[in-house]
């Protein structure tokens, strides 16, 4: 070791250089410490970002299956013949509206891509459509006026097929995310 100094003492630019050598490798480890941190962020974010856009995924197809089981159970309430006695007496009235309030506050914007957009926002039309056509079902049932409920029932199960058709394209889309 003592050789080492002494020779550095014998040559008084080495250190200048030493020094300089050492100022740059400095420099470049704090740069790449700085990318290396920028890019785990960017990296965690991102992972963020698909965490949410799951979750996202997963509460838009909860809520439609849901949404699809508060129909099915309002149509068979309302083939029944004591349509006007069961017209509410399981709450799928407020279950609809319970039901429409939540989809229409899901962010369907936050959706990855064009097509999962257009699927949710398809869904959010069915539900829609299927909460005017139990309702005026149910306006034909309470009005006691005895009409024809089979167009009424058509049009609710046409619905209801198309409708189960979204959910499970939109839970295809939601199995093609990556997983985190």
């Amino acid at each position: 070791m003592e050789e080492i100094v002494c020779w550095f003492e014998a040559h008084p630019g080495t250190a200048g250089w030493v020094q300089a050598t050492g100022a740059i490798l400095a420099l470049a480890i704090s740069i790449g410490l700085v990318w290396w941190q920028g890019w785990k962020a960017e990296r965690s974010a991102a992972a963020e970002k698909l965490k949410e856009t799951r979750r996202l995924y997963e509460s838009f197809i909860a809520v439609s299956e849901y949404g699809q089981s508060v129909f099915i159970s309002a149509l068979n309430d309302l083939r029944a013949d004591t349509a006007l006695e069961s017209l509410d007496s399981d709450g799928w009235l407020e279950s609809i509206s319970r039901l429409v309030r939540t989809i229409d506050s899901l962010p369907v914007h936050q959706l990855l891509d064009y097509e999962s957009i257009q699927l949710g926002l398809d869904i959010q039309q069915f539900i829609h459509a299927l909460t005017r056509n139990v309702s005026d079902m149910a306006q034909v049932v309470r009005s006691g006026l005895g009409g024809d409920l089979a167009p009424h029932l058509t049009l609710i199960e046409d619905n209801l097929t198309k409708l189960k058709e979204l959910i499970v394209e939109f839970g295809e889309k939601r199995d093609l995310l990556p997983k985190p």
